[in-house]
C-alpha cells in the first residue's frame, strides 16, 4: 500500500539538499498519501499517515529554507518512518 510513497520518500531523502527537487518529491509524495489514506484500514497505517503529514510540513519548511543545517537529522527520520512503512 505504501510502496510508491515509500519511493517518494527515498527520493527526497537522496536530494535533501536541494530544496526545489526535494520538495517535488515531497509533493508527489502527498499527492500519493491522499490516495493510500483513503484505503488505510488500520490504526496503525492511519497512524503512519499521520506521521508522514507532520515531517511533510516539516520538510517543506526546510527545503524553503537554505540555511538550515537539520537535512540529516530528517534524513534519519524519513528513514525511519519509511522502515515502519515497509513493515505495515
Amino acid at each position: 500500500m505504501f510502496k510508491y510513497l515509500i519511493n517518494q520518500l527515498e527520493n527526497a531523502s537522496k536530494v535533501i539538499y536541494d530544496g526545489a527537487q526535494c520538495r517535488a518529491f515531497l509533493i508527489q509524495a502527498y499527492q500519493e498519501s491522499i490516495l493510500v489514506r483513503n484505503q488505510a484500514t488500520s490504526a496503525d497505517d492511519k497512524a503512519l499517515i499521520n506521521r508522514f503529514y507532520q515531517l511533510n510540513r516539516e520538510l517543506i519548511e526546510l527545503s524553503d529554507n537554505r540555511f538550515n543545517t537539520r537535512q540529516i537529522e530528517y534524513r534519519t527520520i524519513i528513514e525511519q518512518l519509511v522502515k515502519d512503512m515497509q513493515a505495515a
